[in-house]
């Protein structure tokens, strides 16, 4: 998430597989079988890696929406994916709040 300090390993992961993702596409890539050696090393990587914060679960939620907004025109699906990102963002906030902070 946006607010911690350290950057964790899914975070970092799905970073690491979005910009893969694009280099596969890239037109003129030489070393297309190396890049989807990575892709491939990558996926598996970020699959099971489990999930050890809000974070983390924000990190996944992310590939999960890009997977979801490559498959077409917008809808329930995207939509759903969108609000459960935003809901786990809300319950971040509401957990690094002090406990004698008043809603």
């Amino acid at each position: 998430m946006a607010d911690d300090e350290d950057e964790t390993t899914l975070s970092r992961l799905g970073r690491e597989l979005a910009f893969a993702e694009q280099a596969v596409r890239q037109p003129g890539t030489g070393a297309i079988g190396n890049l989807e050696c990575r892709l491939a090393d990558l996926q598996v990587r970020f699959l099971t890696t489990p999930a050890r914060s809000l974070g983390d679960l924000e990190a996944k939620l992310h590939v999960v929406r890009g997977l979801v907004a490559s498959l077409g025109s917008r809808g329930y699906l995207l939509d759903l994916v969108e609000s459960t990102i935003a809901d786990v963002r809300s319950i971040a906030a509401q957990n690094a709040r002090p406990a004698n902070d008043p809603d």
